[in-house]
């Protein structure tokens, strides 16, 4: 049967799958940038804003700002981002505005903000620390990227999109789903909103996208580091710790070099959390960062730091705060801490999804040691391929960012799920994720009690 030609057809109102045509430009892990010693410039402040519960900046491309047809007509507003009110980036809306407290679709942001090139050859990154859910990114009309995912950072690359005057618009999704990770049951508040920094970041041409460096697994006085460039290069990297005197040459093959060196370091722990600035060059690119050096093992039923046995004595936090929302700051985390420490604490498990990044690192400056997770929580669909890449993804974005963070020994990959097949197989394959991405901590989840037996009987274990 011939097909009938639809003559009055309108994609801005007519297609189902609109969200399909971005899915091009997602953001992984493998984009992410180490901004870890990097001059970096803020993007956060006053954003216009609105709600945009029919996701019409999707279905009818209001982030194209077309005001004149392609027959030369002139074409009416749907949307006059300059004159929307105003609201805090970093924030979460539902702390904002009252109206706003119990939104779970997407919301518009847009701002202008200016560009001048400081080097030749520079390229431009605007990265994201955490953004709920899923988020849009439109440049100058055009989309330069989208990402899953509410509390793991992301970077966008706009180095040729950029212009001497430019318009941002972000579209903010915190739609709860089935599908997604978390899913769309969970025993926390569902805060929406770009609720952690922006910020603007100029690399050379070619950079150090990533680097860890910790004791080697089972020493306390070898050293390890491994260093990734963003393009598959050969060159030579530095590795210093002016502190200790030590400067290592890395030789780095098609993008990617390691390195192994005795050192005479003090190590970290809680009681005297040490401390060294790492430094890596490579080329015109370099990082640093304060970096603690310390091992952690298991030993049967007993858990090893620095080779002697410790125990585990703290609390669960969530990153929810009475006028902040999910949004926090240096204080609220330092003045955590101190209450833990208080009651002779030493450990915090960050539940259920990664808390912002500043948590670790002021862990590692006062002494307390760090479980991580993700929220693969209670029964997510675990037979949905989309829902893992979503979760490993996740994963994989925490750990590039915090696998320098000597308070981190735990990282976790999921909470009180079924025991299924299909939950075993997702959760394992989580599991071996994490041991190619860092071999150097111990990997868990919270597992449920076998309320028949009474006791912890999870094949995952």
């Amino acid at each position: 049967m011939k097909k009938t030609q639809i003559e009055n057809f309108n994609q801005d109102i007519h297609v189902v799958d609109y969200r399909t045509r971005f899915e091009t430009f997602r953001k992984q892990a493998d984009s992410l940038v180490a901004i870890e010693g990097r001059e970096t410039e803020s993007l956060n402040g006053k954003y216009h804003f609105s709600p945009d519960p029919y996701e019409s900046c999707l279905r009818a491309r209001w982030f194209e700002e077309k005001t004149v047809s392609e027959d030369g007509r002139m074409l009416p507003f749907d949307a006059d981002f300059d004159v929307w009110p105003r609201i805090p980036v970093p924030s979460c809306w539902n702390m904002v505005r009252d109206e706003l407290y119990y939104y779970e679709n997407m919301g518009l942001y847009f701002r202008t903000f200016r560009y001048k090139p400081v080097n030749n050859h520079e390229r431009a990154f605007i990265h994201f620390e955490g953004s709920a859910y899923r988020t849009y990114v439109f440049l100058n009309g055009t989309c330069v990227g989208m990402h899953d995912g509410a509390s793991t950072p992301f970077s966008v690359e706009v180095t040729d999109r950029l212009l001497p005057e430019n318009r941002l618009i972000i579209a903010v999704d915190a739609a709860r789903s089935k599908d997604r990770v978390p899913m769309d049951n969970t025993d926390w508040f569902n805060y929406g909103g770009i609720y952690r920094d922006i910020l603007f970041i100029r690399t050379p041409e070619t950079f150090i996208r990533n680097f860890q460096t910790q004791l080697k697994p089972g020493k306390t006085n070898r050293v390890f580091a491994v260093v990734e460039l963003d393009k598959e290069v050969d060159a030579v990297a530095t590795y210093r710790i002016r502190e200790l005197e030590i400067e290592h040459e890395i030789a780095i093959r098609d993008g990617k070099g390691q390195i192994e060196f005795d050192a005479d370091l003090k190590l970290w722990s809680p009681e005297h959390p040490v401390r060294y600035e790492v430094e890596i060059t490579c080329g015109e690119d370099r990082v640093k960062d304060l970096i603690g050096f310390r091992d952690i093992q298991v030993d049967g039923y007993k858990i090893l730091l620095n080779g002697k046995r410790i125990f585990l004595k703290g609390i669960c936090i969530h990153e929810d705060h009475i006028t902040l929302g999910k949004s926090t700051t240096e204080e609220v985390i330092r003045a955590s801490i101190a209450d833990v420490k208080t009651m002779n604490g030493n450990f915090i498990r960050l539940a259920h999804y990664p808390h912002s990044r500043l948590f670790a690192k002021i862990a590692d400056e006062m002494g307390i040691l760090l479980w991580e997770e993700i929220p693969v929580y209670w029964s997510i669909n675990f037979t949905n391929p989309e829902t893992y890449a979503d979760a490993e993804n996740q994963l994989s974005e925490l750990i590039l960012r915090d696998r320098n963070r000597a308070s981190v020994i735990i990282w976790s990959v999921g909470n009180e799920n079924p025991d299924s097949d299909e939950r075993l197989a997702f959760m394992s394959a989580l599991a071996k994720k994490t041991r190619e991405l860092d071999p150097t901590r111990l990997v868990s989840a919270a597992c449920l009690v076998n309320t028949t037996k009474l006791k912890l009987e999870d094949r995952l274990m």
